[in-house]
């Protein structure tokens, strides 16, 4: 959500995803697919119980999905590619990963940042969803490039 958030708000300096899932891939099944929606609706409930941490809105996770349902193509982080080249990106993304395929998610924001000649730094690992293999790799882009230390 950190990219999706970045390209909304230009005042977003600089943005780091580690294992990006792209709610619009995850919006277009949604509605399609009960044990999808329920191993993602359990995984987004656990974000909303840390209000902190994510903010889904007056609606909760099920206002949030639902907006993103009925326009899960608009809500693809790599339709949200140009609106992100202005501004240093990382992504970091896990080769088996089971929650957030790297085919459906990382590759095509990989590709559309390449395409929008965003300033980006990319990670490929070959773990799952487990972003601590890459927590050093993101730390330094953050040092060196949002914070110039």
């Amino acid at each position: 959500m950190a990219l999706q958030t970045a390209a909304a708000d230009h005042g977003v300096r600089c943005a780091v995803a580690l294992v990006p899932a792209d709610m619009g891939v995850i919006g277009a099944r949604w509605g399609t697919d009960a044990d999808y929606r329920a191993a993602w609706k359990a995984d987004l409930d656990s974000f909303a119980a840390e209000p902190e941490t994510a903010r889904f809105g007056p609606e909760g996770v099920d206002g949030f999905m639902n907006a993103i349902t009925r326009d899960a193509a608009a809500s693809r982080l790599a339709q949200r590619a140009p609106d992100l080249a202005d501004r240093p990106i990382f992504v970091a993304g896990g080769r088996k990963d089971p929650a957030a395929p790297f085919a459906d998610h990382y590759a095509p924001l990989v590709e559309a940042l390449r395409v929008a000649k965003a300033p980006f730094a990319a990670l490929e690992f070959d773990g799952g969803h487990n972003p601590s293999e890459a927590s050093a790799a993101a730390q330094g882009f953050i040092e060196r490039t949002c914070f110039g230390r």
